[in-house]
């Protein structure tokens, strides 16, 4: 009986304990590397952003990362990202972090306005409210399940760069 009592505690936590979801960015090309799958997508001449996401029980988080591949340098000042949910609604953003890739090896946390120069990237990450409805069957609530966002502050010769995406859940 004791063995009964434990497996069915167990089925019952494996049931309810969900390890979450992956966004994918319908459209953009898959890559694996180091940070895990992201999606890439080139915005103009040289500048390439790479969008990364995903959720948990109560919290989502999405990555963006935009390398200036180009000669003409990046201008970027540290603006909080936007996240839309699948309604229009607009999604409180929290925990953002500003990470200027200068090389391989040197990563900078920045909280002022930089300049990207060729090869050098920047990283945005911002995590966000997700709506989660526990129970017998652990379910996202389905406008968490597909998120738009945009991440203002990026220039190039004086022009802002427009940068934005929306990922669904995988």
């Amino acid at each position: 009986m004791r063995r009964f009592a434990y497996g069915a505690a167990l089925a019952v936590l494996a049931i309810n304990c969900s390890p979450g979801f992956s966004y994918v960015a319908p459209g953009a090309v898959r890559v694996k590397d180091e940070q895990g799958v992201g999606y890439v997508v080139n915005l103009s001449d040289g500048v390439v952003a790479r969008f990364q996401g995903g959720a948990g029980t109560n919290t989502g988080a999405v990555g963006i990362r935009i390398l200036n591949r180009g000669e003409a340098p990046l201008a970027f000042a540290p603006t909080p990202m936007a996240v839309w949910d699948a309604n229009g609604k607009r999604l409180e953003t929290r925990h953002c972090r500003y990470t200027k890739l200068v090389s391989p090896w040197t990563r900078m946390e920045t909280s002022g306005p930089e300049i990207l120069r060729k090869g050098q990237a920047m990283e945005v990450g911002c995590n966000f409210p997700v709506i989660f409805r526990g129970g017998f069957r652990t379910t996202w609530a389905p406008e968490s399940k597909r998120i738009s966002l945009a991440q203002p502050g990026f220039s190039q010769g004086g022009r802002p760069l427009d940068i934005r995406a929306t990922l669904v859940a995988e």
